[in-house]
């Protein structure tokens, strides 16, 4: 996770991040993780969730326009990652995840419950 590392940085204390690592933008299991997510881009807000996909042709933040960034090591398979507020991995896996996942797993961190908690 090298390569987006300043974007998440920047994100650090701010928002979480899934964060789709693949070959291409065409990748078939980057498309279909991309489209349960874009179902359910209304959560994205309340979860303070912002989702990086970044693949060997660039990188796309929530489904916008793709920037074209310097790559150092090609990818060669599918990676999801979750990384929370305090810019750690919580959650990794080499297969597309139902969104709920991400949320359940969101809801069960400290700085998530004080959120609901405070709200």
């Amino acid at each position: 996770m090298t390569m987006i590392s300043q974007n998440l940085k920047s994100l650090q204390w701010k928002k979480r991040a899934i964060v789709v690592y693949a070959p291409s933008f065409d990748d078939e299991k980057a498309q279909s993780q991309a489209k349960k997510l874009k179902e359910v881009k209304s959560k994205f807000d309340d979860y303070k969730l912002v989702f990086i996909e970044h693949t060997n042709e660039g990188e796309r933040t929530d489904f916008g326009e793709v920037k074209f960034v310097d790559i150092t090591e090609e990818f060669k398979g599918f990676k999801v990652f979750l990384v929370g507020l305090d810019g750690g991995v919580k959650f990794e896996s080499s297969t597309v995840q139902e969104p709920q996942r991400f949320f359940d797993l969101i809801d069960t961190m400290p700085m998530r419950r004080n959120e609901i908690k405070n709200e």
